[in-house]
């Protein structure tokens, strides 16, 4: 009986760290998979314009960060204005008529494809 006993427990925990281990396991491969597609969506970089918006087969732009590279801006690219008043950061909607040559931007690229603009007021 004693035996009984004790191999029930054994068995109890055995569950408990099954149970466990599939925890840890799916809380580890959706970090794992998670941490992959944060990493597909691009980068955060600055630069000014040197050759304004313009519309071909898609919506082009020229940005020298570094050196002149000629990005697609994405048809649900978000564009926002970023400036400061009276101390207080704001951001407001942007069009892409309102990006002149010169400006300085911070935007997110993937490859050569832009997904967020903002264009920064000093």
């Amino acid at each position: 009986m004693q035996l009984l006993r004790n191999e029930s427990r054994i068995t109890g925990c055995n569950r408990a760290k099954n149970v466990a281990l599939q925890i840890v396991m799916v809380v580890f491969l959706s970090s794992v998979f998670g941490a992959g597609y944060a990493l597909a969506i691009g980068k955060w970089e600055k630069g000014y314009v040197t050759n304004p918006p313009w519309q071909d087969t898609f919506t082009y732009i020229t940005i020298n960060n570094g050196r002149d590279t000629r990005y697609v801006v994405m048809k649900d690219a978000k564009l926002v204005s970023v400036y400061e008043k009276n101390g207080v950061q704001s951001q407001d909607q942007l069009s892409l008529s309102s990006i002149h040559k010169g400006d300085t931007l911070v935007f997110m690229a993937e490859g050569n494809r832009i997904y967020h603009i903002k264009k920064i007021y000093k």
